[in-house]
């Protein structure tokens, strides 16, 4: 996830115009704060309803699901 992130970060930061910098990068991790926050709470709902395991599972279809490109 850490590679993830710092490949996308500098990605982002060499691609973006030099004008649009801080905003591209300050959307980039809004972003990605609001995107943990909202996967933290989905996680806890499901467990409260599922169950450990069967949340799990889940999360992990969810993944590859949305890891094939």
């Amino acid at each position: 996830m850490s590679v993830s992130n710092i490949t996308v970060n500098t990605t982002l930061q060499t691609a973006a115009p030099k004008h649009m910098l801080e905003q591209t990068v300050s959307l980039y991790m809004l972003a990605l704060r609001g995107g943990l926050s909202i996967g933290s709470l989905a996680t806890g709902l499901s467990i409260g309803v599922l169950g450990v395991s069967e949340a799990l599972f889940v999360n992990g279809l969810v993944a590859v699901t949305f890891d094939k490109k």
